[in-house]
């Protein structure tokens, strides 16, 4: 009896391993070199990542998680600033980002947005004046910028505080 106890509490507890056809599975942690801290905490089945993944900065403090979807290959992504405010957020689809991802500054403010296709910018890159030039709460476009498979494509536009066109 103690036998078949110790064995099942050590199969629950291991972690790091894996199957046949050497994938991951189950539970996983790495930790930073020389370190106690992870650098990440997640599951894994047959070599793919299931359910939630946090990562940390070196200080241990989380700076990011992310939200795999068990029925499809589509993950949610939050990125926080070591000051724990969110650093932007996006989908992610077969492990590449994909849609549109918000980014923010260390003080809350959006900074910009953009739109991912395959892993690569593939749409409208929209950034934002700074609170610094900008007073409330007003959110003011400072420059529009169309990509194409990563590279910039097209007109680009830039703005004034005021809104009227600075460059094109």
């Amino acid at each position: 009896l103690f036998t078949v106890l110790l064995t099942s509490v050590m199969a629950v507890s291991q972690v790091n391993e894996t199957d046949r056809e050497g994938r991951k599975r189950g539970e996983w942690v790495k930790m930073y070199e020389r370190s106690s801290v992870p650098q990440y905490k997640g599951q894994f089945e047959h070599g793919k990542p299931v359910g939630k993944f946090v990562y940390y900065y070196p200080s241990n403090k989380i700076k990011m998680i992310i939200v795999h979807d068990d029925d499809s290959d589509r993950s949610e992504a939050y990125f926080y600033h070591e000051n724990k405010e969110l650093l932007a957020f996006g989908i992610y689809r077969n492990q590449k980002k994909d849609s549109v991802w918000t980014h923010y500054r260390p003080t809350g403010d959006i900074s910009f947005k953009e739109t991912y296709k395959n892993g690569k910018l593939h749409g409208l890159r929209i950034t934002y004046y700074g609170p610094e030039a900008i007073p409330g709460d007003q959110i003011v476009v400072l420059r529009k910028t169309m990509f194409e498979n990563d590279r910039a494509h097209g007109e680009v536009l830039e703005y004034f505080p005021d809104g009227t066109v600075k460059l094109r």
